[in-house]
């Protein structure tokens, strides 16, 4: 309950301080330690689900806050750590692609969304247009250059 509210609470504040960003960035890393320890025991299964949402919602917030800082580094490593767990999280994808274009590597922008088109090809079998958040990210990058 304290994580649901804490994460409902942190997604309504950009630009986070550090006060709000301390106990996400323990929720996003404590999450990891407590999803290994429910192991297979079945009862335990949602639990381990909420908490693995509570986690992302956590990391994409740390994210997007990170963009808005100007510390697209920061948004790189949180983005990195949902994909690597699920290839085809739009959103972590978006903020992927958004933070190489916020630090003039367009090169690694469009690998980013090559990959993601890659992955998605991969998990259901057709080759799929990422959604509307990938796009508008893109066209962000397609309108800079046009000027």
């Amino acid at each position: 309950d304290v994580a649901e509210r804490l994460t409902r609470q942190a997604a309504r504040a950009f630009p986070l301080g550090p006060s709000e960003r301390r106990p996400l960035e323990d929720l996003a890393r404590d999450a990891d330690a407590r999803a290994r320890s429910f192991g297979d025991v079945e009862w335990m299964a949602a639990i381990a689900r909420r908490t693995d949402a509570l986690r992302r919602t956590a990391i994409l917030t740390l994210a997007e806050d990170a963009l808005q800082r100007g510390d697209a580094a920061y948004a790189l490593r949180c983005a990195g750590r949902l994909i690597e767990r699920e290839a085809c999280d739009e959103r972590a994808r978006s903020i992927a692609i958004r933070a190489h274009l916020q630090c003039g590597s367009d090169a690694e922008a469009i690998r980013e969304y090559r990959d993601y088109r890659r992955a998605l090809r991969e998990e259901i079998g057709v080759d799929a247009v990422p959604g509307d958040e990938t796009d508008e990210a893109l066209q962000a990058f397609v309108n800079a250059m046009r000027r």
